[in-house]
């Protein structure tokens, strides 16, 4: 086949498998999203790292609450640098765009590495894999800018170049070490994952190299080792510089708050339990979640045989392997040591404030995907020749392209064509609000420096960032007031409002009442929910409301943790209705210290945050001009 016509044919395979992040991209843009609270304070940190002063960490992190010191960061800046050329141009479209191409260059990378290892066999598994992947996570992941999101591609990268440099593919060393240190430095959680995967396959690499398994390594197989090397040493100088000169060390920081447990309950075997069901039972456990939170199921006889299964099979074919082909018992053990790691990460999850958040066990989707795929193509490799199907597959592949291409196509159409949740509702409202007020405030922004003052709740946790962005989009300097005292401070220090006067000053406010500040002008109004969002959250409340009963409500599987949460167990146990209407029904269902007959802790939470929003009732933007 001729070369131009087969690169046309992958590309546009890459492409159908690439379609929910279109999808979800043309959504983002159709929905008027602007970056709202975690969300914006990333890409305002992106705009920095095109000044003198860029970051060199990532964004702070909750994860060394514990500690004496709480001013904790994710490892590096890398999605800081990433996002900022086309963020800079368009906070909302640039980064979601930046989002979606980390995405796509994660597929197309993933199916290069497949094809490195196993041909095009092997790379047409790695399309349908990516758009497994794609389904698992769901709504809008796959364009989300937020740091639990954006790795979620990469870490599948960074596995198949792991598993690939086991096989001897150097070439794909450089790959591994790039996807390992975005996702490494974007989110804590993986640090463990992608450390100890690292860790081993660098022992793989060297006793290659004191074995003598290869021959000697001419100029173009060095360069590999010596790009990897660079790449290394380039992406982890920001950390090391700040690690250098910082009081304290972010990198001295992780290393106490890793060593001292997650500080805090954890998930422990629930964890495991869940790590089963997702990467134990093959395709079916990584359906997409649309809940934000929820308590995984308690480890039972099925999940315990369901985390046994990949071990047990990979264990067989280790054994048949030391007799047969020997070349290939690295890479399975690299899958097990993946499939080693993936377990302690998932028995280690946090818990904050007894609320586990599912976010938080994402990666272990691409995880259960890359890990029965490399295990699927290690079976097929030791199947006798006689009886292997890979002379169909080569028949079919070679005799038969249309028919090998028409196959996949249908694979991937059929994976895009699946349902996928949508966003959480409280999110979508917190976007929404986020998108109607960024346009005014951009309009009477200026060059001058603004102070962006919070105040109300979701000023505080959503909007005053979306505003913040909004004023520095325009162009101006801006120093924030969140309005309390936080010892998490997630937009830089130099943004602090330290008492200046003289300057232009926005007021985020909520409630019926903002009393705003004497003198100042009402730039921007939105309700908090819209007519039909509050109708629909009224008809839920009101279904809800009806259906509960001292009968339908019991005692959760976790045991409350004070004299306080015992207490308000008791008092929703005798009267639901009353612990629905004041919230304490929802606080303690997603902590599942209560347990609702049909009713999910994650819906309740969901509307009890909904009710908030709505209780809220507007948000205002007030413009205060310096005096003369």
């Amino acid at each position: 086949m001729p070369v131009a016509r087969r690169t046309l044919i992958w590309t546009a395979l890459a492409v159908l498998a690439a379609l929910p992040v279109g999808t979800a991209w043309f959504h983002q843009l159709r929905a008027g999203w602007f970056p709202e609270s975690d969300d914006a304070t990333i890409v305002m940190l992106a705009g920095d790292s095109m000044t003198t002063d860029p970051p060199l960490v990532g964004m702070i992190s909750t994860a060394g609450a514990h500690l004496e010191d709480p001013e904790l960061h994710h490892p590096g800046p890398i999605e800081f640098y990433l996002l900022a050329p086309l963020s800079k141009v368009s906070p909302a479209a640039g980064s979601t765009l930046t989002a979606a191409l980390v995405s796509v260059a994660s597929i197309g990378t993933l199916t290069w590495v497949l094809y490195l290892m196993g041909g095009s066999s092997l790379a047409g598994v790695g399309l349908v894999g990516s758009a497994l992947i794609l389904w698992g996570v769901g709504a809008d992941t796959p364009v989300s800018v937020w740091n639990p999101h954006v790795v979620v591609m990469p870490f599948a990268v960074f596995l198949v170049g792991a598993v690939a440099v086991s096989a001897g593919r150097n070439a794909a060393l450089p790959v591994m070490v790039a996807a390992g240190s975005l996702v490494a430095q974007t989110h804590l959680s993986y640090v463990g994952l992608v450390g100890a995967v690292a860790a081993w396959v660098a022992v793989v690499v060297a006793w290659r190299s004191c074995r003598g398994a290869e021959s000697t390594p001419s100029p173009l197989s060095r360069r590999p080792l010596v790009l990897a090397g660079v790449l290394a040493v380039g992406l982890w100088l920001p950390p090391l510089i700040q690690q250098l000169t910082g009081h304290p060390g972010n990198l001295t920081q992780i290393v106490r708050a890793l060593t001292a447990g997650p500080g805090g309950e954890a998930a422990g075997t629930s964890g495991l339990a869940e790590f089963g069901r997702v990467v134990g039972i093959p395709v079916a456990g990584i359906s997409p979640d649309s809940a934000m939170t929820g308590a995984f199921d308690p480890m039972s006889l099925l999940s315990a045989a369901a985390l046994a299964l990949p071990f047990l099979l990979l264990a067989v074919l280790l054994t048949l392997q030391l007799r047969r082909a020997r070349e290939l018992a690295p890479v399975t053990i690299t899958v097990m040591v993946i499939l080693l790691a993936g377990a302690v990460t998932a028995s280690r999850i946090p818990l904050s404030d007894g609320i586990l958040y599912r976010y938080y066990a994402l990666w272990m989707r691409p995880l259960a995907v890359v890990v029965w795929m490399v295990t699927g193509w290690l079976a097929w490799l030791l199947l006798p020749p006689a009886r292997a199907p890979r002379s169909t597959w080569a028949a079919l592949g070679k005799r038969n392209a249309a028919a090998s291409t028409a196959l996949l196509v249908a694979l991937l159409l059929a994976v895009a064509a699946l349902p996928r949740p949508a966003t959480w509702a409280p999110w979508a409202v917190q976007r929404r609000i986020a998108g109607e007020v960024a346009g005014p405030v951009k309009e009477i922004s200026s060059a001058s420096t603004t102070v962006v003052r919070f105040r109300g709740a979701t000023p505080y946790l959503s909007t005053g960032s979306a505003v913040a962005l909004a004023t520095q989009q325009a162009g101006g300097t801006v120093l924030i007031d969140p309005g309390a005292p936080s010892p998490v401070f997630p937009w830089r220090e130099f943004r602090r409002y330290n008492g200046q006067t003289g300057m232009n000053e926005l007021w985020v406010r909520s409630g019926m009442d903002p009393r705003p500040p004497p003198g100042a002008t009402l730039v921007v109004e939105v309700p908090t929910l819209t007519d039909q969002e509050a109708s629909s959250l009224r008809d839920r409340r009101a279904r809800i409301r009806d259906g509960l009963t001292p009968s339908t409500v019991r005692r959760g599987p976790r045991q409350p943790s004070s004299s306080t949460q015992q207490q308000a167990a008791s008092a929703a146990l005798a009267d639901p209705v009353g612990a629905f209407d004041d919230g304490t029904l929802a606080d303690l269902a997603v902590r599942d210290l209560i347990v609702v007959d049909g009713i999910s802790g994650d819906e309740l939470f969901e509307i009890q945050r909904l009710t908030t929003l709505g209780d809220e009732h507007r948000i205002q933007v007030w413009h205060l001009a310096p005096s003369d």
